[in-house]
Parts: C-alpha cells; sequence; structure tokens
C-alpha cells in the first residue's frame, strides 16, 4: 500500500513537470516567432515599393481578415483620382506594436541613429506620408506608388534643396533631374539640409535630415543616408539599394488665358514646364434677365453668360449659379436704331 501510494506521487510529479516544460518552451518559441517575423526587412522596412506589404506571418490566425482592403484612388493636385492607393483593414497587434516601437526602435537608433517618432502601423507608408498626408492620425492609405505626383508635374525636381522638399531613393542610376521609370523604393520630407561636401555614395542623401515612414514600421527621423535603403547598412542581402536620389518642390503656376473654352496656359515657376489645362469656374449671378457672371479662378477670365435654368420644386433654377425663379425671364432684344442700320 505505501509502495503504491509513492508511485502515485511520483507520477504526478512527473507529470506536473513535464506540462510546465511544454509550456514553457511552447511560449519560448512563440515570443522567438514573433521577434523573427517583426524584425524581417521583407515584411517591416522593403514593403514600400511596388509590392503590397506581406505581413500575413505578423497575424494570427483570428487577425486575418482576407479580402477586407479596399483598393482607392487619391487625388494629386493638379490631377483627380489619379494615384492608386490600398486601405487595409487590419494592423499589427498591441504585442508587435510594442516591439517596434521598443526594441526595433532602439536598434535602429544603435545602427542608423535614427529617432523615433510616431507609433509602427500598417495604415500608411512612406510613399503616402510624404506625398498624400503627413496627419499620421488620419492617414490611412497605403500608396505603392508615387510616380504620378511627379509625371503629371504636381512636383517639380529641383537640384537646390529647403526644408519640406521631398526626397526619393531610386535603384538605377540615370539622368540626373529628369525623372524616368526608374523604381522610387523610399520617399521622405527634408527636415534639415546640412553643409559640407557629400561622400556621393547616393547622391547627396548624407547632407539632408529626412523624416520617414519605414514600410510598417515606425516613422523615423534620420541622416538621408543612414537607412535601411541605401548601402550604408541594408537589413537584408535581398533588399533594394538605392543608388541615387532627387528632391521634388510643390510645383507653382502662372496662368494666362487662351480662350474661353479652349482653356488656359500654365507655365510652371520652378522649372519651365508648360501645359495647357481647363479652366476653373464659378459662377455669380447677376440678375434673372442678364445672366450670370463666369470667372476662372486660375487666370482670372471672365464672361458673362445667360443662365441655364432647370425645373426646380415649383419654378426653375439655374444648375451653375443656383439662382432661383418662379418663371424663365424673357432675355429683351437689343434694339438697333435706323441710323445705324446700313
Amino acid at each position: 500500500s505505501l509502495f503504491f501510494l509513492v508511485l502515485c506521487l511520483l507520477f504526478v510529479f512527473c507529470s506536473t513537470s513535464f506540462g510546465a516544460s511544454a509550456s514553457d518552451e511552447k511560449n519560448e518559441e512563440t515570443q522567438t516567432d514573433i521577434a523573427m517575423n517583426e524584425s524581417s526587412p521583407k515584411e517591416c522596412c522593403d514593403t514600400d515599393g511596388g509590392a503590397d506589404p506581406d505581413i500575413s506571418s505578423m497575424l494570427s490566425d483570428s487577425e486575418l481578415r482576407d479580402g477586407l482592403d479596399e483598393y482607392v484612388y487619391v487625388s494629386t493636385p493638379r490631377t483627380p483620382n489619379s494615384v492608386l492607393g490600398i486601405i487595409y483593414y487590419y494592423d499589427y497587434n498591441s504585442q508587435q506594436i510594442n516591439y517596434c516601437n521598443t526594441y526595433q526602435a532602439d536598434y535602429y537608433f544603435q545602427i542608423y541613429g535614427a529617432i523615433y517618432l510616431s507609433t509602427a502601423t500598417n495604415r500608411y507608408n512612406c510613399h503616402s506620408y510624404a506625398w498624400h498626408s503627413t496627419n499620421t492620425s488620419t492617414n490611412n492609405v497605403w500608396i505603392p506608388d508615387p510616380s504620378n505626383y511627379i509625371s503629371d508635374h504636381s512636383y517639380c525636381c529641383v537640384a537646390t534643396l529647403q526644408v519640406g522638399d521631398i526626397i526619393i531613393y531610386c535603384d538605377d542610376m540615370d539622368t540626373p533631374f529628369i525623372y524616368t521609370d526608374d523604381e522610387i523604393i523610399h520617399s521622405g520630407i527634408v527636415t534639415g539640409v546640412l553643409s559640407g561636401t557629400s561622400n556621393g555614395l547616393c547622391g547627396t542623401s548624407d547632407l539632408v535630415t529626412v523624416t520617414s515612414k519605414w514600410g510598417g514600421q515606425a516613422r523615423y527621423s534620420h541622416n538621408g543616408y543612414h537607412c535601411p535603403y541605401t548601402e550604408f547598412c541594408p537589413l537584408d542581402p535581398d533588399d533594394q539599394i538605392a543608388e541615387y536620389v532627387r528632391y521634388y518642390r510643390l510645383s507653382t503656376f502662372n496662368y494666362s488665358n487662351t480662350g474661353l473654352y479652349s482653356g488656359h496656359q500654365c507655365t510652371c515657376t520652378l522649372c519651365g514646364h508648360q501645359d495647357v489645362k481647363p479652366h476653373t469656374y464659378s459662377y455669380v449671378n447677376i440678375d434673372l434677365s442678364s445672366g450670370h457672371r463666369v470667372t476662372c479662378s486660375k487666370c482670372n477670365l471672365f464672361e458673362i453668360e445667360e443662365h441655364d435654368w432647370q425645373t426646380y420644386l415649383d419654378g426653375y433654377r439655374c444648375s451653375k449659379c443656383g439662382v432661383f425663379s418662379s418663371y424663365i425671364p424673357v432675355i429683351a432684344e437689343s434694339v438697333v436704331p435706323e441710323e445705324e442700320i446700313i
């Protein structure tokens, strides 16, 4: 009887020890997986290019919501709805965000001297921050390719830098200061311009201080050359490495009238680029009979135009200036004196 009791106690002790060991091992494995996944540059840093961010391995099954992303189009300053964006309806969990904002941020400070500014998130990336919106609270668009901001001349390439310019990192050398199809792998905003001679290893990136979002990771302030997108210290040999940088500034235009229907000529004050754009009209009522004043807000062209009456409730409303009338006024014909008729 005593021998049987000893065997039972021994069995209970061994079972408890084995269960605790297995649980500890499983917890340790989970922590290791999270650390490895979150430190993966393919998932956390190299996601600003053309490919969608691959964060599926960073999320548990309960957090994956496949098919709940939305494709949208955002506008450039000159072209409505011309840039493809993606709204992702999932983000990192709190444990992963904490890891990125603490351990990863400390690691990047040691390597790059990068200063942590705001939280890691999958809502927006570097291109969206630099070109679309710097409001980190409301920006929820991931932009894979910002090149339309350049190709429609909303932004102009500049050689003399100033704070507020946008810096782009490109992966292949080409003709300086002329936009080509070279891939833009990273974007940021210049927050400081340094004096001195550049090391020339990635254009003049070492002579600027930049604020940029590192893929799905946090937003950092850093020297333009000291980041994962240059050869200074890439996090993975397979990552794209920028070979040069360019700087862009919001274009400003002078407008000259070319006719009521042909539009106005736009001339960039920075680079001299010219094109013709449609007028941007506003309409102000003069009176019911005379019509309304049509004015272009860009080139200040103005004309007097008849109202465009449309049926509205118990009367009529002009579809352009919005003036209401219970009847359609008769426009009096001008009378030419007989002595002036030839």
